[in-house]
């Protein structure tokens, strides 16, 4: 299908992606380029159908260089001069599986484990930006597409889901980073009702753990 595109968008797409994917060798100042290309320049909406599918695979394949790829999405938000009204769903999906994802420790084929759960990247740690950025990427989209009241709404009630307390700890986390993007509003009329009825158990979940911690014994662990 890319031969639909002009000589000019199919090197910009494959100049795009290739910087998305540097990220693994550390080349910022690429990406950086590239997002600031992306958030500002004319002529890319034929492009967009395009970048959408590749964002919508590489997050659901749970890539490397996931947070570019997300930044991507949001930098294409911020650009006035591209309408994602209409592509917007291929990437909903994964944005929201980034926030609520359970970890998993990662085995030698790097598969997809049951629904909910992925195994994580090689860099351990990188969920939880993953999660900031993804928060950050989908409450900008229901701001700007707010006559899609639904949209919202159900953004909401997963996120709402993500808080119980039978979710995971990266879950939970991912459910209030992204109800504290919606501002103090939308914290004032789900979040402190949520977080009230939760909080008893959330604590007694935290003085396990501080009691798992305490008893902790090396030698034993080895």
């Amino acid at each position: 299908q890319m031969a639909v595109l002009s000589e000019e968008l199919q090197l910009y797409y494959t100049h795009v992606t290739l910087a998305l994917e540097s990220s693994k060798n550390n080349n910022m100042d690429a990406i950086h380029t590239v997002l600031q290309s992306l958030a500002n320049d004319r002529g890319l909406q034929e492009l967009v159908p395009f970048l959408m599918h590749y964002s919508e695979t590489a997050l659901l394949r749970q890539v490397d260089h996931s947070v570019p790829v997300i930044q991507m999405i949001l930098a294409l938000l911020q650009n006035p001069h591209v309408h994602l009204e209409l592509h917007f769903d291929k990437v909903i999906k994964p944005l929201m599986t980034c926030i609520v994802i359970t970890v998993r420790r990662k085995n030698n084929n790097n598969t997809a484990d049951q629904k909910g759960q992925r195994r994580s990247s090689s860099k351990p740690a990188a969920h939880w930006a993953i999660r900031q950025w993804a928060s950050l990427t989908v409450v900008t989209a229901c701001r700007l597409f707010r006559e899609y009241s639904n949209f919202r709404s159900s953004v909401l009630q997963l996120i709402c889901q993500a808080l119980e307390p039978t979710k995971s700890l990266p879950t939970r986390y991912g459910g209030l980073i992204t109800l504290r993007q919606f501002g103090p509003k939308v914290v004032d009329a789900i979040g402190v009702n949520v977080i009230s009825q939760y909080w008893p158990l959330w604590q007694q979940a935290m003085l396990e753990e501080d009691d798992k911690k305490k008893n902790y014994n090396p030698e034993r662990a080895e």
